[in-house]
């Protein structure tokens, strides 16, 4: 007799500006312990050792949930993903496309819980960006990512590439963040093809 796999009771909803007070982000653990990470520009990138501990202070986290109660004040989606009713990761996409066409839907935020990583939550949090990304009739999704290896490959593994476009502000606060890209069209978002990132061996 096969076993029945019991389901994680996950939700995935938008979240309104008056659930994204200064405490939003009191309980969420964003610790990230880095090794290797992605250097140089598009067509040029290394893997590279830097070793340090990524964390949020908690004026950090304050100034997180107020750009984005800010953003859903103005059109943007927060996305909130809730294990046992406990926020377990976060999303954010900014109400306004960027781009020299206007393009892109800037994912501002993406986060999972450190740990609740490793079981499907980030894939099931990416998949509802894109389907806001879609509704919001945009081309692409645009990421600045952490550098780190794992952050970059996840949205390798979800079909992201090097952005054929940089976003200046984004890259200006965050010089050493990867910028991607996805494409939101159709069938095809599933192809990984080329990256013009270097893979991990």
């Amino acid at each position: 007799m096969q076993a029945r796999v019991r389901s994680e009771p996950i939700e995935v909803r938008e979240l309104q500006a008056g659930e994204i007070g200064g405490d939003f982000l009191d309980q969420f653990v964003r610790h990230q312990a880095v090794g290797l990470v992605y250097r140089g520009e598009k067509g040029n990138m290394r893997i590279e050792p830097a070793p340090f501990i990524d964390d949020w202070a908690p004026e950090e986290r304050r100034m997180i949930s107020a750009g984005m109660r800010e953003a859903v004040s103005r059109g943007g989606y927060a996305l909130g993903l809730f294990l046992h009713g406990k926020l377990a990761g976060f999303a954010l996409l900014e109400a306004e496309c960027i781009g020299d066409e206007n393009e892109y839907a800037l994912l501002k935020e993406f986060h999972v819980d450190s740990r609740y990583r490793g079981r499907g939550f980030g894939k099931r949090l990416f998949a509802e960006c894109v389907a806001r990304g879609r509704r919001m009739k945009a081309e692409k999704l645009y990421i600045s990512s952490h550098s780190a290896i794992e952050s970059v490959g996840f949205y390798l593994g979800r079909g992201c590439r090097s952005a054929s476009w940089v976003y200046s502000p984004l890259r200006e606060e965050e010089p050493f963040d990867c910028p991607l890209e996805y494409q939101l069209g159709g069938l095809e978002d599933a192809s990984l093809g080329e990256t013009g990132i270097p893979v991990v061996e």
